[in-house]
């Protein structure tokens, strides 16, 4: 399931039952030619720190209850900046997604890869298996692609 891109926003949503160190990885590599990401994680709401590079680690405490780990990022798409034919808004890439303390995490809707605007793409990217849903009905479509 993982490594998945994020988009321009992606949301990872948690219950936890007993305090936990949650730990990943956000790989930002990107061709010079791409803007800049401005990369941004929150934690419930709150900014996270952010440390420097392109490979980025990231380690929180987490009490037990409800959480949302946001990950905000300015996306680049390869076939505008003449990378490859690509034609996609990429975001960083969450990595290595592990809990310290806990039993192992259990990743429910990982498909936090944005879907493709063009028609091809789009049916493409439901055929990779994380985007994958239970029931395919146009209903849960439209408001991914209506914005």
């Amino acid at each position: 399931m993982l490594p998945r891109r994020s988009g321009s926003l992606g949301r990872i949503r948690c219950r936890l039952t007993e305090a936990t160190v949650i730990r990943f990885v956000l790989d930002d590599r990107r061709p010079p030619e791409a803007a800049l990401s401005e990369l941004r994680v929150l934690v419930n709401g709150r900014g996270a720190g952010e440390p420097s590079g392109q490979l980025r680690s990231y380690r929180f405490y987490l009490p037990p209850g409800a959480h949302t780990i946001t990950i905000a990022a300015r996306t680049w798409n390869p076939r505008l900046i003449g990378f490859s034919e690509r034609d996609d808004e990429l975001g960083p890439l969450l990595r290595d997604w592990q809990a310290e303390g806990a039993a192992p995490p259990t990743l429910v809707d990982t498909a936090i890869a944005p879907v493709p605007t063009r028609p091809r793409p789009r049916w493409a990217w439901y055929y990779d298996p994380p985007n994958q849903h239970l029931l395919d009905h146009w209903l849960w479509y439209m408001p991914r692609i209506l914005g």
